[in-house]
């Protein structure tokens, strides 16, 4: 996941170099791709782990790693924090 996240990342710095006003991706577009590659992952995880998650749970986690990036976190430790958070707060 983290190298898609990069990915997604560096596509998104060459398009505010490269871009337009007109055709630049808003911020919250934005976070909604990457909101929803973090619960594709997490779902990926929940499966190989054969766990079903309770419904909030994914969101949980995702919303906890999109605020921990937002402040500068790498995506390593974000995951981390978060796993442990999400693991706390759903008792598994």
């Amino acid at each position: 996941m983290k190298k898609v996240i990069l990915k997604i990342i560096s596509i998104i710095l060459m398009g505010g170099i490269f871009g337009t006003s007109s055709n630049q991706v808003r911020s919250e577009e934005i976070e909604s791709l990457i909101t929803k590659i973090c619960l594709k992952g997490f779902m990926a995880e929940m499966t190989l782990a054969g766990k079903t998650p309770p419904f909030t749970m994914g969101k949980f986690a995702c919303d906890c790693f999109m605020k921990k990036i937002s402040t500068g976190l790498d995506i390593e430790s974000a995951q981390s924090i978060c796993r442990e958070e999400t693991s706390k707060r759903f008792n598994i």
